[in-house]
């Protein structure tokens, strides 16, 4: 069956027998403070046409959102403020509007405690950050095979890896995982879209080493946490994992009031983010 992002609106359009039919397109919810999480998604399930995209950063907005547009699946945060994932995916599965929602917890928690608790909260799967192409083609082959709203879409497709063919090897970025940067690759479409995706990450964090140091020195320690959760996840997505694992250690601390300790952890997350710094300076 072929099809095409022809027709009306929040519809695809497939052609059989000479017939044209319009198919609803699949609605998705994403729902993630971290902006680049948002991004990805984005970009993987909007360059087939073939699914209605809406977004939404925080809990009560995301709520609002559900019960407007009715998506059939939610990609959805944990660790989120004013409402985390977990209480806007009981919500969800307590209401009526959408009995048949597909709810797919986000999270870079990965303890078999965590776990159980995102699917006793009613989550149809729970997905670690970060998330592969693998999972999304399932995903969307679940929901097909469980919602009564039979969709017969094509699932997302992800091309085999072109790395070399594009201008740069990922092996030369230093300071990023190369797995997690082809793996990107196959979910955005092409090189040009990590990278860009690469350069958007230094450009939005590009001030937020001094911000924590300066957030640190005054104390306020709950916006300092709020940054680190930030960065941590956006790192992360990008396969900066030294970044990551360093923000989420000093976030760690300041929850158990160590914060007389954190000189030599920000020392390292600032030679760790300096040499990321540099290799995007460098070779983007």
């Amino acid at each position: 069956m072929n099809t095409s992002s022809q027709g009306v609106a929040g519809a695809s359009s497939t052609q059989e027998m000479g017939i044209e039919v319009s198919v609803p397109k699949i609605k998705i919810l994403i729902v993630d403070d971290n902006h680049h999480t948002r991004n990805i998604l984005r970009l993987t399930f909007s360059r087939l046409g073939e699914y209605e995209i809406f977004e939404a950063t925080q809990g009560i907005e995301a709520i609002a959102i559900f019960n407007e547009k009715i998506p059939d699946i939610v990609f959805l945060d944990i660790m989120m403020p004013e409402m985390d994932g977990l209480e806007v995916c009981r919500l969800i599965k307590a209401t009526s509007t959408n009995p048949h929602c597909h709810v797919i917890l986000l999270s870079a928690k990965v303890s078999k405690l965590d776990i159980e608790e995102g699917l006793n909260a009613g989550a149809d799967r729970y997905l670690f950050k970060p998330f592969s192409p693998l999972q999304l083609i399932e995903i969307i082959d679940e929901f097909n095979q469980n919602s009564p709203k039979k969709t017969n879409l094509s699932q997302p497709v992800f091309e085999a890896n072109v790395t070399s063919s594009e201008g740069i090897h990922y092996n030369l970025l230093t300071g990023f995982d190369e797995e997690r940067l082809e793996t990107l690759e196959m979910m955005l479409g092409s090189q040009q879209q990590v990278l860009q995706a690469v350069k958007k990450f230094i450009v939005d964090t590009s001030s937020m080493q001094s911000d924590l140091q300066t957030l640190l020195a005054r104390g306020d320690f709950i916006a300092a946490s709020r940054k680190l959760h930030t960065l941590k996840g956006c790192a992360a997505d990008l396969g900066a994992n030294e970044v990551s694992t360093l923000a989420h250690e000093i976030e760690e601390m300041i929850k158990q009031n160590k914060e007389g300790e954190l000189s030599p952890k920000m020392k390292q997350l600032s030679q760790a983010w300096q040499i990321v710094l540099k290799t995007v300076n460098t070779l983007l």
